[in-house]
């Protein structure tokens, strides 16, 4: 491809700024209100601290540009630029992020630095993504090492988290000390869901064996729940390893192709609103109760100085906990699950009838048994 002659440079999305000016201004009018209005200062520490980080965001969405010239991509964050050479996408050093409009590059450190296009107008990132694709080589896939090592999950300490071994003999896990072995023939079910079906890596891996079912979530940034290895050399591993017909495979930013990506990302979706539900009293006493605290304790300390038996902050508190409740009754119930699920089943299922008529067809009794489950 012949170089870009006459540099371009791209700024993020008008919206994204605006999201930066009306936080700024929101935190900013009600720390102002609460200055004139209030007589105690118990409101004023939290609403500051979102006033600063609501500005610092403001100041890194101003500040966030590309730039592509003849030399490369360079990405400007709030201090320094991060400079990605298209010497290093002819060479194969560049992988696919498991997003559909990004890249990452591993540092000699074996760190993880990601280019992502995310929040910019979708004709830049289109334009973007063109230009690196035309030069990007996928790596080699001898580099895939003999044995994978993963960790998992990533947020406990490394002496709690569980570590999977991928070698040609098998699959090894090790949690406290415990090792379990397992054949590659013990792999009942393999599932990938990709972010189009061009990507060769992983947002969302589902090794189901005889006793237990490892899942592994990848995103940008600090988004993967686990580390220690290249979503490209777990997938290329898992085929040379795994029978195709025990593999199966789904995409998110695009419609499906045949029947059984439609039923893997069913799956996959009824997967995550059971773990939203099942993670939902820690989001409470982690997130909820804490928010509302903050309403409730102005409350009290108006009521104690002015001695009134109603006061207003106390009033938002409980319009606060009926929203709370409103919450728990459209993202939490099961019958709301099962009828998001019937919605998203009709919209993929037109979608496979208008792109594939036969897909439609296609009998979903094939796919392995524990999927089905």
């Amino acid at each position: 491809m012949d170089r870009l002659k006459n540099p371009l440079t791209f700024t993020t999305e008008p919206s994204l700024k605006r999201i930066g000016f009306y936080l700024v201004f929101a935190f900013s009018v009600s720390l102002a209100f609460l200055i004139l209005w209030s007589e105690t200062t118990l409101g004023f520490i939290p609403v500051l601290l979102f006033l600063i980080a609501s500005l610092v965001l403001w100041i890194v969405i101003l500040r966030w540009q590309i730039r592509a010239d003849e030399k490369g991509i360079a990405v400007r964050k709030l201090l320094s630029w991060d400079w990605w050479r298209w010497e290093d996408f002819e060479n194969g050093r560049i992988y696919r992020s498991v997003e559909p409009d990004g890249f990452i590059r591993f540092t000699p450190d074996l760190r993880i630095q990601h280019l992502s296009f995310a929040g910019f107008r979708y004709e830049d990132r289109e334009l973007l993504m063109s230009l690196c694709l035309k030069l990007w080589k996928p790596p080699a896939g001898t580099d895939i090492p003999k044995e994978i090592s993963v960790w998992f999950p990533r947020f406990l300490p490394k002496f709690l988290q569980t570590h999977l071994c991928l070698s040609p003999e098998g699959l090894r896990l090790t949690h406290r000390g415990r090792n379990r072995d397992y054949l590659w023939n013990d792999v009942q079910a393999v599932m990938i869901g990709r972010s189009t079906h061009n990507h060769q890596n992983f947002r969302y891996l589902l090794v189901a064996l005889p006793d237990r079912v490892i899942r592994l979530s990848s995103g940008s940034g600090m988004g993967s729940l686990w580390s220690g290895s290249v979503p490209e050399w777990i997938v290329e591993f898992l085929s040379r390893h795994v029978p195709e017909e025990k593999r199966e495979s789904f995409v998110f930013h695009e419609p499906p192709i045949n029947r059984q990506e439609l039923e893997g990302y069913l799956h996959y979706r009824a997967q995550t609103l059971a773990s939203t539900q099942r993670d939902f009293p820690y989001l409470m006493i982690f997130f909820v109760l804490p928010v509302l605290s903050f309403p409730l304790l102005i409350g009290l300390s108006e009521s104690m100085r002015h001695d009134t038996k109603i006061p207003i902050a106390g009033i938002v508190c409980w319009l606060s906990l009926l929203a709370l409740a409103a919450l728990i009754l459209f993202l939490f119930v099961p019958w709301q699950h099962r009828k998001l699920l019937a919605r998203e089943r009709a919209r993929l299922e037109n979608l496979l009838l208008w792109i594939n008529p036969e897909g439609v067809k296609e009998a979903s009794s094939e796919r392995p048994e524990t999927l089905q489950s």
